[in-house]
């Protein structure tokens, strides 16, 4: 029996150090005080952050494809666009969703737009931190956050820099509240 937790111990404790030695999104693996607690504290921050996120309100309240409010006909069907998270009527409507992603994907970056412009939480561009005017600025959308970049250059990068961006402004609405 004693062995049996020793080697259950183990994998846990090997687990949370791989999480700890490997996690780039929140700086963990850097220095922190000698208990460790300062790691394990950037580790239960960073899996409130997960949730945080998997949380996010979505914006319309209908399926861009059909058009049926969403939740009639049972659990919304959710799928991701580019990265974008889409949620439709049902399962029937993916392939029309895939067709037309562009479409679609407009349709929710112009619902979040209307929905979170007014207090967005950056004055700044979110990839190069330039002043940005919200009106005329690059729209992206990264799961269910809107990101306002400055420019093109900007909004290039966000194909590879997309979650951080957003992690940022996600960080920003929430120091603001």
């Amino acid at each position: 029996m004693m062995k049996r937790m020793t080697i259950t111990l183990g994998i846990l404790l090997a687990f949370v150090a791989g999480a700890l030695a490997h996690c780039g999104s929140c700086g963990v693996g850097g220095s922190s005080d000698k208990t460790g607690h300062g790691h394990m504290h950037k580790l239960m921050e960073h899996a409130g952050q997960n949730t945080e996120m998997a949380a996010e309100s979505y914006p319309l309240d209908r399926c861009p494809i059909s058009g049926e409010k969403l939740g009639e006909m049972g659990e919304p069907y959710e799928m991701s666009l580019d990265g974008v998270t889409v949620k439709l009527c049902c399962d029937g409507c993916e392939e029309k969703a895939i067709q037309r992603k562009d479409e679609v994907k407009g349709k929710i970056r112009e619902a979040l737009f209307a929905r979170d412009a007014a207090d967005y939480p950056l004055e700044t561009c979110a990839n190069c931190r330039m002043k940005i005017d919200p009106d005329s600025a690059k729209k992206e959308v990264y799961g269910s956050t809107l990101v306002l970049l400055c420019g093109s250059m900007c909004e290039k990068a966000f194909a590879e820099k997309g979650e951080q961006m957003a992690n940022r402004v996600r960080e920003a609405r929430a120091a603001a509240e």
